[in-house]
């Protein structure tokens, strides 16, 4: 088997596939590794179902939410004093001075 890092000449494509057939031999892995690999892409949080950011963020939204509805509440507070206030003054000048 030719050591590529050491020779500088340039491989045939079939000595290069024979090196590659050689070299890149299957494995199968075992299963301590698998475990360990597995137990690392899966993340338990437990004890911790909730961060910081999330628990910001939700009191944030919250917030939001309420100070949209107080300002619509605010705006149909306004549009009916407004409607009031129109009616009262028509009232007003349609009855005759006295």
């Amino acid at each position: 088997m030719p050591n590529l890092l050491i020779e500088r000449e340039e491989l045939s494509q079939q000595d290069l596939e024979k090196w590659l057939a050689t070299s890149l031999v299957p494995i199968e892995p075992d299963a301590a590794f698998v475990r360990t690999l597995k137990a690392r892409l899966i993340r338990y949080s437990g004890g911790k179902a909730f961060s910081i950011w999330m628990v910001i963020g939700s009191v944030a939204m919250g917030l939001l939410l309420i100070l949209t509805w107080l300002g619509m509440l605010l705006r149909a507070v306004f549009i009916i004093l407004g409607l009031l206030g129109l009616l009262s003054d028509r009232r007003i000048k349609s009855q005759p001075a006295s």
